[in-house]
């Protein structure tokens, strides 16, 4: 019985990953990734070299009014 089930399972898992919606997703997931990388990179660089004119960073957690 068990060898049944993991032979099921294995085939499920395989048609799973043959599948094109599987395909797409981890396309998607990769553009994704693509895009958010170098987007922190770029907010990282700001924060880092933007002056700030001498002022310390306001630590209260609420925006300016």
């Amino acid at each position: 019985m068990t060898s049944e089930t993991t032979r099921r399972a294995h085939h499920t898992a395989r048609r799973a990953a043959n599948s094109s919606a599987v395909d797409r997703a981890a396309r998607a997931g990769f553009v994704a990734r693509g895009i958010i990388y170098p987007l922190i990179g770029v907010i990282a660089i700001r924060v880092a070299f933007h002056p700030s004119d001498g002022k310390q960073a306001d630590r209260s957690g609420r925006s300016p009014r």
